[in-house]
């Protein structure tokens, strides 16, 4: 009976503590931001004494953000990409279009066929959510892709023309 309420009379004054100090604990191994709240009972003197917590007073309506140089540059050579326009109106061909679980291997698996079938055409596999696609060509005019979709068409039936942003083609001076 002695041993039982013992136990009872631990809990209560483990919990009672736990429940009250539990701003006073440091956050992740630094001083925490929040002064101790000073009710009456609550927090002894000898306890408001000992905590190193300062309280804190921010600007109202004021954020600071720090970027590291790196990201601040990264950030800056994006926007002078868009600013130039590295990409052009043009058109690509279709070849592949597909989403669910396999759709990463197949479009992997159908770009590498394209490859060893027509080395001369470039290809990109791309992902626009939530379908991965094989797109062949940069072609500046409807007409080129048309060609080159006519000379494909036995190994791909399905493929299409459409219209889409296209690298710069490499220019080549006249000899």
């Amino acid at each position: 009976m002695r041993v039982s309420l013992f136990l009872v009379v631990l809990m209560i004054s483990v919990n009672g503590f736990s429940q009250t100090g539990w701003k006073t604990f440091p956050k992740n191994g630094k001083e925490s931001q929040e002064a101790p709240v000073a009710k009456e009972g609550i927090l002894s003197d000898t306890m408001m004494a000992t905590t190193s917590v300062l309280p804190v007073s921010p600007t109202p309506g004021i954020l600071e953000i720090t970027v590291s140089p790196e990201i601040i540059e990264i950030d800056e050579l994006l926007k002078e990409e868009a600013k130039n326009g590295s990409r052009i109106n043009g058109f690509t061909i279709l070849i592949f279009s597909g989403s669910g679980a396999n759709s990463k291997y197949n479009a992997h698996t159908r770009q590498t066929e394209f490859k060893t079938l027509f080395p001369e055409y470039v290809s990109h596999l791309t992902w626009k959510s939530p379908n991965y696609e094989v797109r062949i060509g940069d072609f500046r005019t409807k007409i080129e892709a048309e060609k080159v979709m006519h000379e494909i068409r036995g190994d791909y039936p399905s493929a299409i023309v459409r219209a889409d942003k296209i690298e710069l083609p490499e220019l080549y001076e006249p000899k």
